[in-house]
């Protein structure tokens, strides 16, 4: 991914992901000193104790980056939730996990995605371009991708990850035809006439 979308990977992801999965708000006593050795344990009670130790780290750091809030609710119980970085951060690291759809039979169309984002988004037009990369398609010009499926909901999807306006950035074609199609019939190991 492009410089700024860069995903770190392993215990933030898993930290990250399990506060997603617990709906983002998670409340727990909170006077103790080992606040976050006890989180640590309530997102993941399988960890050994070095490994919790490692997570608890992690949310302290996590609750430093503000991408976790911690605030009081009542005198002994506090609110551990997402802040709204930490849920872009999430929708980011569900994006790394994105596949393009593959039907068993092609229907002879190609979808056609183009882009044309103004150089003030460079980060996000650099981070679109190595996404579908990413995600197996084929590139015609620099700025134009080929696909031989329905993907419109997930190219809208990436679209809203990277605030660009799927109306006024990206274009979705579909055709029957499309230069290099020889090129692009390989690529996705389609059957040349």
């Amino acid at each position: 991914m492009a410089r700024g979308y860069i995903l770190n990977r392993g215990k933030t992801r898993d930290i990250l992901l399990g506060f997603a999965a617990l709906g983002g708000i998670i409340a727990l006593p909170g006077a103790s000193r080992f606040f976050y050795s006890e989180l640590a344990k309530l997102l993941d009670g399988r960890d050994p104790a070095k490994e919790r130790a490692i997570r608890a780290r992690r949310l302290k750091d996590l609750a430093n980056r503000r991408l976790i809030s911690i605030r009081d609710i009542s005198g002994s119980k506090v609110e551990v939730s997402l802040t709204g970085a930490g849920k872009k951060l999430v929708k980011l690291y569900e994006l790394d996990k994105m596949e393009l759809p593959k039907p068993p039979k092609w229907d002879k169309k190609w979808r056609v995605i183009t882009y044309d984002i103004p150089q003030k988004n460079r980060k996000a037009s650099m981070a679109l371009s190595a996404k579908f990369h990413q995600l197996g398609m084929f590139r015609l010009q620099k700025s134009i991708w080929i696909y031989p499926h329905e993907c419109r909901d997930e190219i809208d999807a990436i679209c809203a990850i990277f605030e660009l306006d799927p109306e006024e950035h990206v274009m979705y074609l579909v055709t029957d035809r499309i230069p290099r199609e020889t090129d692009a019939r390989e690529h996705f190991d389609l059957a040349i006439d």
